[in-house]
């Protein structure tokens, strides 16, 4: 995770949209949360980059935001990326199961999820995140 870096937040972390895909490996897990996320791609060999970090939130400290900078490549195939975020810089839970809210912008505008978490733990996704298979083709 990095830091909220508040009104820099976009110039840094960008904000281009993503789509969260609900499948076996979008998961809070082991004190991680995998994401599969889905995105247009232009070109191949413009960067992209992602990142998360806490909203800061005082009423849920188990508050993330997931931000996507395209780096101006936007437009062109829909492609899916996999990452996996190390989630200690939150509040350990203690043993208790909380619910991390996942936050992001999609091509819809902006969305959540909840995940049942607990530090250092398996738990499932939420079916909020869209259910979606890639349609590129592979070779």
């Amino acid at each position: 995770m990095v830091p909220n870096l508040g009104d820099e937040n976009d110039q840094k972390y960008g904000n281009d949209p993503v789509e969260i895909v609900r499948d076996w490996v979008t998961i809070a897990e082991d004190g991680y949360l995998t994401l599969r996320f889905r995105t247009e791609w232009g070109y191949p060999r413009v960067v992209h980059y992602v990142n998360l970090f806490s909203t800061n939130n005082p009423e849920n400290p188990y508050e993330v935001e997931f931000r996507h900078n395209a780096n101006g490549d936007i437009g062109g195939r829909l492609g899916d990326g996999l990452v996996a975020f190390r989630l200690d810089s939150l509040p350990d839970t203690q043993g208790e199961t909380v619910k991390l809210k996942l936050k992001w912008r999609s091509f819809s505008g902006e969305k959540s999820a909840e995940f049942d978490y607990k530090t250092r733990a398996a738990t499932p996704a939420s079916p909020a995140i869209a259910a979606e298979r890639s349609v590129i083709p592979l070779q």
